[in-house]
């Protein structure tokens, strides 16, 4: 045996090429001669053998198939190819493009729920919220997701916006002669309440304590306005203990002291109002007001300046469950992770910082079970190694290791970084003309967060497409029945039991 397998490697390539043509001359040969009707051998038994018209035209026994349909059949097979070309492109996207949802398990129809919502968004009102760090400042990335779904799906106004504007907003300006204290959860310590939790939905509470004047108006995008500076009902968010008197537009509301540490009050406004003035006067916490629609999506920006994402287990739980179910909140969007990337110098420190965020997804997937949860990992980043401009050397094991506990945990990840192009791409997105990075390289310009929030909003709707493709006449309602019945079975006491710390924090501001 080892003498034929010496005598087979010593056969000349040529050798082998020139025999292979042989034998296909052969067959073609035959396939030239061989009658087309075949070879009768007996009464049951014919001998055929493939004509050299078929061989060169491919699948014989697919074609005499197909003349045998009908017209109307052969439609239905033609588009059910082509149904399947198009869902392998959508697989095909869902598993290797770099702008993909990293879906848990791969399961496609993780975010179903939310696209179903948005269907039915015109007659049940369904609301996003989107929590981040200082890339979301200015309203740059949420905006952009914002505007494409209320255009599509119906909605208006900003939403959730804080009763003062402590940074600059490019949608809503909000002017005010009073300044009343502030506390906030996030940043400095000597921005925070001494004891309590009571910081609201938006991680932060203004103290009323006078009468306070407001007035609201639109910032127009490119001259003019969209959906997002029209709205027809104001809200305000408070706690007090005393009743607080609200007027806006001539309407006046008093504000009776709810047994709930969050009271969310509705005036109902003109249809199509894109700018008001309000007071409020009495002794309260307010977490904000909403400016919004009564049907349609609604998409809250809260940014977090300095927040690693690891504050949520410190808000009261029940301020959160009662925002998250009065206002039919179906998806929650993190975006952190870049404000901890200073701080992390080995694998034992991701690994802990990666635990600290799996306590803030269970938590929040108690306080709004019937959210879906989307975590945005952090963009680029670059430092100097050397006196060169590098991507910090653990952002991408940062970026995968959220990803995977993400997914560990039910929920969907969108890795920015892999999205913007990877390691040195922030370099690349500041050199770019105009530029779409500061040169700070950690931060976008205001162009740059647009590219970034068109880039989320095309995974998303890209999603939801897949989901129409699948689903192309399915449309269920969210009643406000399902709703109610949902809160009923969510306790407060349940809340507490299971309310747990924040550990030590990755940042120096959080």
């Amino acid at each position: 045996m080892v003498n034929d397998m010496k005598r087979l490697q010593n056969i000349h390539p040529t050798t082998v090429l020139c025999s292979l043509i042989v034998v296909i001359g052969i067959l073609a040969s035959i396939c030239a001669v061989f009658p087309e009707e075949g070879i009768v051998v007996s009464d049951s038994v014919t001998l055929r053998f493939p004509s050299l018209n078929e061989v060169l035209n491919g699948d014989s026994t697919k074609n005499s198939v197909e003349q045998q349909l009908t017209p109307e059949q052969l439609l239905a097979l033609r588009e059910q190819e082509m149904k399947m070309q198009e869902e392998q492109q959508y697989i095909d996207f869902f598993t290797s493009n770099p702008v993909r949802i990293h879906f848990p398990s791969d399961d496609f129809t993780y975010l179903d729920s939310v696209y179903l919502s948005l269907d039915s968004a015109r007659r049940t009102p369904v609301r996003i919220v989107h929590f981040g760090d200082s890339q979301l400042e200015d309203d740059r990335i949420s905006c952009n997701l914002r505007l494409t779904l209320q255009e599509q799906f119906g909605g208006g106004g900003n939403g959730l916006i804080p009763l003062q504007e402590s940074l600059y907003s490019q949608t809503i300006n909000i002017g005010s002669k009073h300044t009343p204290k502030r506390y906030q959860i996030y940043g400095p310590k000597s921005n925070r309440r001494d004891s309590s939790s009571f910081y609201g939905p938006m991680g932060n509470v203004t103290i009323l304590d006078t009468t306070m004047h407001l007035a609201i108006s639109p910032k127009k995008k490119n001259g003019a306005l969209t959906t997002t500076h029209y709205f027809n009902r104001l809200r305000v968010l408070s706690y007090s203990g005393n009743t607080i008197r609200f007027s806006a537009q001539g309407k006046l509301l008093n504000i009776t002291p709810a047994n709930t540490p969050l009271q969310i009050s509705t005036i109902a406004l003109s249809d199509s109002t894109t700018m008001l003035s309000l007071t409020l006067s009495g002794d309260a916490d307010i977490y904000g007001i909403m400016l919004d629609s009564d049907t349609g999506v609604g998409v809250d920006n809260i940014p977090m300046r300095g927040c690693s994402g690891t504050v949520f287990t410190g808000i009261n739980p029940i301020q959160l469950h009662e925002y998250f179910a009065q206002t039919n909140t179906r998806l929650i969007i993190m975006q952190f992770g870049g404000n901890s990337m200073p701080y992390l110098k080995d694998q034992r420190g991701i690994d802990r910082y990666t635990e600290q965020l799996r306590r803030q997804i269970r938590h929040l997937r108690l306080l709004a079970p019937e959210a879906r949860i989307l975590w945005v990992g952090p963009s680029d980043m670059t430092t100097r190694i050397n006196g060169k401009l590098q991507t910090y050397p653990l952002l991408s094991a940062v970026d995968a290791s959220i990803c995977r506990m993400v997914n560990e945990e039910g929920c969907a990840y969108w890795s920015l970084f892999e999205s913007m192009g990877g390691s040195g791409s922030m370099v690349r997105w500041a050199n770019a003309q105009p530029p779409l990075a500061g040169k700070d390289y950690i931060h976008f310009t205001r162009l740059g967060a647009q590219r970034a929030g068109e880039l989320l909003t095309e995974a998303f709707m890209t999603g939801y497409r897949y989901y129409k493709f699948r689903n192309p006449e399915t449309e269920v309602t969210i009643n406000a029945d399902s709703i109610a019945q949902s809160d009923t079975i969510f306790h407060a006491d349940t809340i507490n039991s299971q309310h747990c710390d924040t550990g030590k924090v990755m940042t120096n501001n959080e």
